[in-house]
This record gives C-alpha cells, sequence and structure tokens, in this order.
C-alpha cells in the first residue's frame, strides 16, 4: 500500500506543480504560481517547518515530488551556545536525507492525502505555550498552509480534526527519525 501511495503520489506532483498552480491534490485545491524547487533543483511537494524557541533549533522538512525528503535544522540557540550544546539535543544540527519510499516519509504522504484541505484544519485560538519551549508546527503543500497543528482544536466539529492530528502525528516522526 505505501508503495503504491508513493507511485500515485509522485504520479500527482508530475502531473500538477506540487506547491503552485495545478489541479486538487493531498491537502487541499491548488493555487496560482509557479512549482517550488528544493534542494538539488527536485520538485519540492511538502514542506513542514518547525519554529525554533528559546531552547530549540528551528527545523525544516522538505519532501519531494519523488517521496524523498531532507530535513535541516536551524543553528544553534543563544541558550545552546552559551551552555556549549550542553542541553543533550539528540539533534545536532547535521541535515538528514530521506530516500524516495522511506516509511517515514510515506507515513507523511498518507496523512497528508486523509486531509482535504491544510488551511481547513480546526486551529484552536487559546493555544498557551511555555516561553522557553514554545514551538509552532506548519505544513505547506498544494498553495496551502495549515495554522499551528500542535494547537488543533479536538472540541472542533468543522475542517479535519482527526486526519489534522494524523498528519501532526506523521510529522514530529519524520522530524525525529533517527
Amino acid at each position: 500500500m505505501m508503495l503504491t501511495l508513493a507511485l500515485a503520489w509522485s504520479s500527482a506532483c508530475a502531473s500538477s506543480s506540487p506547491m503552485g498552480a495545478g489541479g486538487a491534490g493531498p491537502g487541499g485545491a491548488g493555487g496560482a504560481g509557479p512549482a517550488s524547487l528544493g534542494q538539488g533543483g527536485q520538485a519540492l511537494a511538502v514542506e513542514i517547518f518547525e519554529s525554533a524557541s528559546t531552547n530549540s533549533r528551528s527545523m525544516k522538512v522538505e519532501i519531494f515530488a519523488n517521496a524523498s525528503a531532507e530535513r535541516t535544522i536551524g543553528p544553534p540557540t543563544a541558550l545552546e551556545a552559551d551552555t556549549d550544546g550542553a542541553l543533550g539535543s539528540s539533534l545536532d544540527g547535521t541535515p538528514k536525507s530521506f530516500p524516495p519510499g522511506s516509511t517515514d516519509v510515506l507515513a507523511v504522504l498518507q496523512a497528508l492525502a486523509g486531509v482535504n484541505d491544510l488551511s481547513a484544519i480546526p486551529i484552536g485560538r487559546n493555544c498557551p505555550k511555555s516561553i522557553s519551549f514554545g514551538t509552532t508546527t506548519t505544513v505547506r503543500a498544494n498553495g496551502k498552509t495549515s495554522g499551528d497543528l500542535q494547537c488543533i482544536d479536538s472540541e472542533s466539529d468543522a475542517g479535519d480534526v482527526t486526519a489534522g492530528k494524523a498528519l501532526y502525528e506523521a510529522c514530529r516522526s519524520l522530524e525525529r527519525s533517527d
């Protein structure tokens, strides 16, 4: 099933512009604009971004049309610099590449396929976060961007609550994958 999903995703991305113009696809209908290219000139299909906080680095995962991905981690935080890296993070800032068909990448694509419209995932207005550890996680695909997936409004009956939660969990798994 996962291989079928990757092939279908690759085919859909090849027939339309992954981040802009083109037909509807996972994550919602496309908008206007040219295809985005990631590192190495590959067609970018999905972008996951987790913001930095006082105690944690930012992180970006780019998933390409061939179902491969590249994870980059931002520079050390001021706190990490002050403690000479003694925060003990297992993510040292080294980029990680995921080959086409990687389980974690396919899990994100499968979860994304269950979302009708990224921008319609209900996000709660009251989402308190720690000043030191609070981050935001967003996903962009097919010209749509989600709100902060850490703040999905579970009480809402609008939008893709269950699909949004599945997408967030798949994104977290990919972000933290060794």
